[in-house]
């Protein structure tokens, strides 16, 4: 078998995953007063590439999570919310006023963190929860995007 059949075979079981995972990630956003879209599989396959482009990072420590995210969304209309494994997770698009409304409660949605990304891909907020202490780490990005 041909690498680029490998790698369309593999393309689709993960397109699949994420699928199967939708329906309840989308049920934990309507429980928070939020209508989400998945977003397209071509499109979270553009946004894995500029996570991955980015490169390392830092996370720091954020005294309040939800000022910071709410000062990074204000300058949007809508973003693209999708978990850490982005690779196996389904990205979902809201309006920054549904992600505004849902901001103080995204612990219950994504358990560890979650990458926070404007639709344009070109800025990205890292989010991790640590299990151990109350403490949420933060990163600001830029990426690049450069369609192929």
């Amino acid at each position: 078998m041909s690498a680029e059949r490998q790698q369309r075979i593999f393309d689709l079981l993960q397109k699949k995953r994420r699928s199967t995972r939708l329906p309840p990630l989308v049920a934990l956003w309507t429980a928070l007063g939020a209508r989400v879209s998945p977003l397209a599989d071509e499109r979270q396959r553009e946004l894995i590439h500029c996570f991955r482009a980015a490169g390392s990072f830092t996370l720091e420590p954020t005294p309040n999570l939800e000022k910071a995210l709410l000062a990074f969304v204000e300058q949007f209309e809508m973003v693209v919310v999708v978990e850490w494994d982005a690779n196996e997770h389904p990205a979902v698009l809201l309006s920054t006023k549904a992600f505004a409304r849902s901001a103080s409660k995204l612990r219950s949605v994504y358990r560890d963190g979650f990458w926070l990304a404007d639709t344009a891909l070109s800025k990205a907020i890292v989010v991790s929860f640590d299990e151990d202490r109350a403490e949420v780490e933060v990163a600001a990005l830029e990426l690049s995007y450069a369609q192929g």
